[in-house]
């Protein structure tokens, strides 16, 4: 998707853009927690590691983690601005791009500064929410100023995006059966409260290219975005309104409402020194980023007091606070050749040493009867955990493509990994203010693993327009030192190490254009076998583990159809069908069984645009409509709960440009559908069930002032 497509569909954000892409499907629960699945490999989208990979320009946003999603590549969710283009690499990529990006890999590439002109654009939006939702603004700029004339340039850009919430409080008019009381009397507040989940993205980045000699460049970036979520962004099912949830405050006294904090800092510094027959590109990264958030988690547990001997303690209000903190340092050196002849050489080293800490409690308010010295507003921990993890992982990795043929191209690649992983977890767990049930312990636990991802590729181009290819490649996905579970020991479910997992991939396919390049028409048909994965499972309320569950194959088809009916006319078509199926049965742990559907993905998504340019009062203008339709998928092996999917999303814009400001209107979700985006499967001991609904329908407008200046030479 280049940047003029970026523009005209008006795509911000993860979610705008990855679920009208064939085979690939977006877990949305609000800023922060987004999964991206690619071609149906996922066994829990919702605590797994990624098994796709997410880049910003050089540097690797993959092991982002989060609370309720893991490892998630879609945790960032970078805004596109000033794009030169997102590309989305479907199939596994591990000789290039290494581990996570088993099932496929996104990348979203800034435009560089030019050397060249002075440019720049400012631009604004107003846009207004359905339903529970309010008002949106946004604000961004964008600076390109050459210093040197074609030596040294800097490009900035800002930006500040706030959405309202659409998701309603209603935890003091509709209380929790078995709360009422508590409410007043152990520190949970309860409270009605509108625009719960609304969230501001602040952001900006600053990049310098410096060129001191014709044959080397040398770039150096940051990027800083910040996100705050006032509230939870899910709804309760149960309840009469679509958009309702009952949530107490947060905090010790129950003074604050549920929040979350992401921030991000990348820096990257890119050199590049063209040989001549080859180019040497290193890339240095440096990643920080922190994820903070509260949560009230009193509805997972309302009716479980049958679980907590000796205290009723489900009547009490429940308080969980988390934070993640991650320090990543890469560093990839790369040769290209562009030799004379049919051979291509591309080669590289990489290295990453990634430091994460993840802290994480939750808390109860007791009875001051049991403490008389505490007052009513004593907490007691309920458990607590502390998890330190340090990776590192080295590798080298490269392809030779040979021309065969004038037509006929092989290409083999390879990588080798040699990676550690070393995490030491403390874990306290008390079902009684009287005494400790497991005594706090600290376990280290240590990975240390080798191996290779191999590929092989056929292509014949039969003609300049029409190009025919075979495909097979491998992806992986780094293990884990897992915690032992004390519950699940004691139930005879002994939890183990999770190995590196893997993936190969058979693909066939055509890229082609006819027509004078008016018409371009791409498939794809593969076949995924996935081994090793890991999955969550729940054998007793009391016990859950991850585990290396087996097998699984994905089997599908991708289409995609771009075409200019004239001159002004463009009609944009894609579809996918995918089957993904465990391939084993999970035994004892789980009740699911070979041949269930993996859980997080669609089997069918379906784009339309139509777009359409013309002129008005000697005025550039155009008009474009947007639908995606989503399948239907569940979030657990044997859908038994509620689905997710099957829902289609319209989309509209239309709008001008005058001299240098563009004018534009625009409807998000035109239908104002109500469907949901992701159904938790994490409340196996509670009634109720907790969701994620899709945007209620948001209209507004833009305006942007561009200018371009090229340099007198």
């Amino acid at each position: 998707m280049t940047g003029d497509t970026i523009d005209k569909r008006g795509l911000v954000s993860m979610r705008d853009y990855l679920s009208s892409v064939p085979g690939v499907t977006l877990i949305d629960q609000g800023a922060g927690k987004n999964a991206i699945v690619i071609r149906g490999l996922s066994g829990d989208p919702q605590t797994e590691a990624s098994s796709t990979g997410a880049y910003f320009g050089e540097t690797s946003v993959t092991d982002l983690g989060g609370i309720g999603v893991a490892n998630a590549a879609g945790n960032a969710d970078i805004k596109l601005v000033d794009i030169e283009r997102v590309e989305v690499l479907r199939g596994p990529q591990g000789t290039l791009y290494g581990s996570s990006s088993m099932g496929g890999t996104v990348r979203i590439i800034p435009a560089a500064p030019s050397l060249e002109k002075i440019e720049g654009k400012i631009a604004t939006r107003v846009s207004q929410t359905g339903e529970e939702g309010g008002n949106n603004t946004m604000l961004q700029g964008v600076l390109n100023v050459p210093l040197i004339e074609d030596t040294l340039a800097v490009r900035g850009v800002v930006y500040q995006f706030d959405n309202s919430g659409y998701v309603k409080n209603v935890a003091a008019s509709q209380p929790i059966a078995g709360t009422a009381i508590t409410t007043d009397s152990f520190g949970g507040v309860a409270q009605d409260r509108d625009d719960v989940g609304n969230d501001s993205y602040k952001g900006f980045r600053l990049s310098a290219l410096w060129h001191p000699m014709d044959d080397l460049d040398i770039t150096l970036s940051y990027l800083q975005q910040k996100i705050e979520q006032e509230g939870t962004p899910d709804v309760e099912l149960e309840l009469a309104g679509d958009y309702d949830q009952r949530r107490f405050n947060t905090g010790f006294s129950g003074s604050r409402s549920e929040s979350l904090n992401n921030d991000l800092d990348i820096t990257n510094l890119l050199i590049e020194y063209d040989l001549g027959w080859a180019t040497i590109t290193n890339s240095s990264s440096l990643v920080n980023y922190d994820y903070k958030s509260e949560e009230d988690v009193t509805y997972i547990y309302t009716s479980n007091a049958d679980f907590f001997p000796g205290r009723e303690l489900a009547n009490k209000p429940y308080y969980r606070p988390s934070e993640f903190n991650s320090d990543n340092m890469t560093n990839e050196l790369r040769l290209v050749t562009q030799l004379e002849g049919p051979l291509q050489v591309s080669a590289g080293l990489y290295y990453e040493d990634i430091e994460r800490s993840l802290q994480r409690g939750t808390f109860w308010s007791v009875n001051p009867d049991l403490e008389p010295s505490s007052g009513p507003e004593f907490i007691q921990v309920f458990d607590s955990s502390v998890s330190d993890i340090d990776i590192k992982q080295k590798a080298v990795f490269g392809e030779i493509s040979y021309n065969i043929t004038d037509q006929l191209t092989a290409v083999v690649g390879a990588r080798y990994f040699d990676y550690s992983k070393n995490e030491a977890t403390s874990l306290a767990t008390f079902l009684d203010v009287d005494f400790l049930l497991f005594p706090s312990v600290s376990t280290p636990r240590v990975i240390d693993e080798t191996g290779q991802t191999l590929k092989a590729n056929l292509s014949y181009q039969v003609t300049d327009k029409l190009l025919v290819y075979g495909d097979w490649s491998e992806g992986f996905r780094l293990g884990s030192g897992v915690l032992e579970n004390h519950l699940c020991t004691a139930a005879g479910f002994p939890q183990k190490d999770l190995n590196s997992d893997t993936t190969q991939n058979f693909e066939l396919g055509l890229k082609s254009s006819f027509a004078d390049n008016r018409i371009t028409f791409n498939a794809s048909v593969y076949q995924i076998d996935w081994e090793g994965i890991p999955v969550f499972v729940q054998p007793t309320d009391a016990c859950s583990l991850n585990i290396n569950a087996g097998e699984a194959k994905t089997e599908g088809v991708e289409l995609e159809l771009q075409t200019y009916l004239t001159e002004n006319l463009k009609i944009d078509l894609s579809a996918s069908y995918n089957e993904a199926k465990l391939g084993t049965d999970l035994g004892i742990f789980s009740t699911a069984t070979k041949g269930d559907n993996l859980p997080g993905s669609a089997d069918v998504n379906a784009t339309f645009g139509l777009e359409y340019g013309f002129t008005v009062q000697r005025l550039d203008s155009f008009a474009r409509i947007d639908y995606t339709y989503i399948g239907e998928y569940y979030s657990d092996f044997k859908e038994a709960g509620i689905p997710t999917g099957n829902y289609g999303l319209l989309n509209i814009k239309a709008g001008f440009v005058f001299n240098k400001i563009a004018v534009d209107l625009f409807v998000h979700n035109a239908a104002n559908n109500d469907a949901l985006s992701w159904v938790s499967r994490l409340q196996r001991a509670s009634p109720l069930t907790s969701a994620n609904r899709i945007r209620p329908r948001t209209m507004g407008i833009n305006v942007g002032y561009q200018f371009l200046e090229p340099l007198n030479r």
